[in-house]
């Protein structure tokens, strides 16, 4: 944080560890030491969307739920190529965002593409559902 405002790249995401079960099926909060199984995020706003890319990389998130449009209004940025594919920069930092499929349906959008960071060599594929009818 720097003079009260939070930096530029920040992303709001939390590791999420899955609940344990009792035996008659009441869910009880997790150890510390379990591993996380997922990351609960808020969707990128436009200046942070390469960072939101980059932790998605280093992370190595295997997919994304998404679930920000509500009323028809967008909650988050793009982070998905709009084209074949797309760079993505902010702070310095650039992704490159390759599309690998793309299959719309009534109810939601699921997308495969790749992210490759300008300081990686290997590309990291991750497959999104975009829930389009959340309210």
């Amino acid at each position: 944080m720097q003079g009260g405002l939070l930096s530029s790249s920040y992303i709001n995401a939390s590791y999420a560890r899955p609940p344990n079960y009792t035996a008659t099926g009441a869910a009880v909060a997790s150890s510390q030491d379990t591993q996380p199984e997922y990351i609960a995020a808020q969707g990128p706003l436009p200046h942070t969307v390469a960072d939101f890319l980059t932790m998605i990389y280093e992370q190595k998130c295997p997919h994304v739920v998404m679930l920000c449009k509500e009323n028809n209004s967008p909650k988050c940025a793009r982070y998905w190529p709009a084209q074949a594919t797309e760079t993505f920069v902010s702070d310095g930092r650039s992704v490159v965002v390759t599309k690998v499929a793309e299959q719309i349906t009534p109810n939601f959008t699921y997308r495969e593409f790749t992210i490759l960071p300008s300081n990686e060599r290997e590309p990291w594929t991750v497959k999104q559902i975009h829930f389009t009818l959340w309210n």
